[in-house]
């Protein structure tokens, strides 16, 4: 005797939605990830190019902060 399991049509389209926005925040992360490793990469070859002026720009961010 086999098990029969039915989903109905809204299940199934809310199972498909479900995947979909599942998807689509994966995605987005994952987009959101490479950026960040693109933006690190491009900082550090800064750090070890023209480190004075890295640091001098880090210190004027804090100085608008607020940070003294």
């Amino acid at each position: 005797m086999a098990l029969t399991v039915s989903i109905a049509p809204r299940s199934r389209a809310r199972a498909s939605l479900s995947s979909t926005i599942t998807t689509g925040e994966y995605v987005s992360v994952s987009a959101q990830a490479d950026v960040e490793r693109a933006y690190l990469e491009v900082e550090q070859l800064s750090l070890q190019g023209e480190f004075q002026k890295e640091r001098a720009e880090l210190a004027d961010i804090y100085m608008r902060r607020g940070l003294e």
